[in-house]
């Protein structure tokens, strides 16, 4: 084993070889070894699988909704109030799936969510049921009540999923929590704020919507009123019309103004009514697919599949470390020219560490 070689090519590139690295010398440190990989592999899983059966388990509750998607009333104005040269606001607060995940992880539904206090219950459930605001039950440090506000907010979006289909509509959402009780009534409580929320920008543009609406059949009533007046003069005036082409066509054309401003007074009329009905609307504006539950069974730990990732993970670190113990060992006894300089390099890299390191601390001291 005196002429084999087996260090990285890193080194072995600068200094020509009598003999290379290959598969062989490779296979050859593992088996020798392979005690060690063994001991790696095994102690990696066995941390892994405790860090795994200690911690404490998790519960998920599901829930999923359909917002409200019906037409607005004004847009059936639209067409008919283009004809006068103005626009009906048509944009209804309804919007897309993806608005809605968007809007579960704002700001304002999840500091509405963390702010809410969650009391005892009555249900009888295998974890115990916490009580107070999740910046109490969560234990969230922070010098100001602005900071743990900011830091419990962050720990409920690390806690929840999120994610909307486009062809069905639906929007879905999950809270994952260490008691099954508190994991329900969060979900049940962001169901009521988006509810809530989505309500209040319904109302809020029914009554913009009304405020326009009032404005042009005012408006529209005024026009309608001079097109009649007009008629009615017309009439006085040509009382046997139908003998003149002229005077026909003159009636025809007043006539038609009048039919049609009455059409536009009949749609705003209509419009405005349902605007005021709109505003003061008070029920719910999204459908709840799937109400949300205390979950009987605690989510899985996934033991298999963190085993594997263990065995395989410590064993990969286990070859790593026969690689570097054998690359260690070799140099200074068989390549020692090689090693002095893999030692230069080393100190020299950690001399400028140990100056980088001084640097940072003479700057944070000076900082604070």
């Amino acid at each position: 084993m005196a002429n084999s070689s087996y260090p990285d090519r890193a080194v072995a590139s600068r200094v020509p070889r009598r003999d290379s690295v290959s598969l062989v010398h490779l296979a050859t440190i593992v088996l020798a070894r392979r005690q060690l990989i063994v001991v790696t592999s095994l102690a990696l899983t066995l941390v892994v699988v405790a860090f795994t059966l200690l911690q404490r388990r998790t519960y998920t509750s599901t829930a999923s909704f359909v917002p409200e998607t019906g037409e607005s009333q004004v847009g059936q104005l639209a067409a008919l109030a283009a004809q006068f040269g103005f626009q009906l606001p048509l944009s209804d607060a309804a919007e897309s799936p993806e608005f809605y995940v968007r809007l579960l992880r704002s700001r304002e539904i999840l500091r509405g969510t963390v702010e809410t206090p969650y009391g005892a219950s009555a249900e009888v459930v295998s974890e115990e049921d916490p009580t107070g605001t999740l910046i109490d039950i969560w234990e969230v440090k922070g010098d100001t009540y602005g900071e743990r506000l900011e830091e419990a907010t962050e720990e409920l979006l690390e806690r929840m999923e999120t994610g909307a289909a486009r062809q069905t509509g639906i929007v879905e959402f999950s809270i994952e929590e260490h008691s099954a009780l508190l994991a329900r009534d969060i979900a049940d409580r962001m169901l009521t704020l988006v509810n809530d929320f989505d309500l209040r920008s319904r109302q809020s543009q029914a009554a913009e919507q009304r405020r326009f609406v009032g404005e042009r059949l005012g408006a529209v009533s005024a026009q309608l009123t001079v097109a009649e007046d007009s008629l009615e003069d017309f009439l006085k005036q040509n009382r046997r019309y139908e003998r003149s082409p002229d005077l026909t066509f003159e009636y025809e054309r007043l006539q038609r103004r009048v039919t049609l401003q009455q059409q536009v007074v009949t749609s705003l009329a209509q419009a405005y009514e349902q605007a005021k009905i709109d505003e003061v609307k008070n029920t719910p504006v999204i459908t709840v697919v799937e109400t949300p539950v205390v979950p009987a069974r605690p989510d899985r730990r996934r033991l298999l599949g963190k085993t594997l990732g263990g065995l395989i993970v410590g064993g990969i670190l286990g070859v790593i470390l026969s690689f570097s113990l054998t690359f260690f060992s070799y140099l200074p006894t068989e390549e020692p020219l090689d090693y002095e300089e893999f030692a230069r390099v080393r100190d020299e890299a950690a001399t400028e560490f140990r100056a980088a390191w001084k640097s940072v601390r003479r700057w944070f001291s000076r900082d604070s």
